[in-house]
């Protein structure tokens, strides 16, 4: 895992250790990162400071499944993390960060992926390809009683607006989309939708995505144009030559 400060160019390696450390997920003030690691074995949910003053701690260790952080909720309370489970089924769970034992949100027979809180933590959108194609759907935080569809045509890796009020998800054939979106009580409505752009996205783990807080402007993965390697030059019987120079 490393940092990157936007302002200086800037970037930091943040996890030193020598296994696989990945989706890495900042806390609401910024203090601390959890992250994936198989250190252990399996993929556990581990966190650090931000500050690298001290070690980073497990957080949920699993010797079974593999669990990975996606969203952490505003109020500090809940990390909310995917479990791949035996039979290789993704679900969406809830990790009290008061050290009280996980809860399912999303969990069954069919892929559950890539959920994300809302700002004010009462919602929660995710994809799950139940219908056969994978679909973005909104639930009620932190108890699932109802959930509303909001992609029609296939969508995945949902994204909020800062205000709640916009929901940014990618169709599969790499357009992304903006559901105007409104949550009362508990009630949730999704109205007008629009396609934004489009792009080549690389394969690879993560998200390849973001958006700034207002909706207007997105950090996207991009596969580079040219992949033509640069030549190596290879110099044979180097020694040689600096003893005649």
């Amino acid at each position: 895992v490393w940092i990157y400060d936007v302002s200086r160019g800037l970037r930091t390696r943040f996890t030193f250790d020598p296994n696989m450390d990945w989706f890495p997920v900042w806390s609401p003030d910024g203090s601390r990162i959890a992250f994936a690691s198989n250190r252990s074995g399996t993929n556990d949910i581990w966190v650090k400071e931000v500050g690298g003053a001290s070690n980073e701690q497990p957080l949920l260790e699993d010797s079974e499944n593999d669990v990975g952080p996606e969203s952490w909720s505003h109020d500090d309370r809940w990390i909310v993390f995917v479990r791949i489970d035996s039979e290789n089924n993704s679900d969406i769970w809830a990790l009290p960060t008061d050290g009280d034992d996980p809860v399912a949100l999303a969990a069954s027979s069919f892929d559950e992926t890539t959920p994300t809180l809302s700002p004010d933590s009462r919602w929660l959108a995710y994809a799950s390809d139940e219908s056969g194609t994978s679909e973005v759907y909104v639930t009620t935080f932190p108890n699932p009683a109802r959930r509303w569809q909001v992609s029609s045509e296939g969508g995945q890796l949902p994204k909020w607006r800062a205000d709640g009020r916009e929901l940014f998800f990618l169709r599969p054939d790499g357009t992304l989309i903006a559901a105007e979106v409104e949550g009362a009580g508990d009630t949730f409505s999704v109205g007008e939708t629009r396609a934004l752009f489009s792009w080549t996205q690389p394969s690879g783990y993560g998200w390849p995505f973001g958006v700034t807080a207002d909706g207007q402007r997105f950090l996207v993965n991009r596969s580079l144009s040219n992949t033509e390697a640069a030549p190596l030059t290879i110099v044979l019987n180097w020694a040689a030559d600096l003893e005649e120079r």
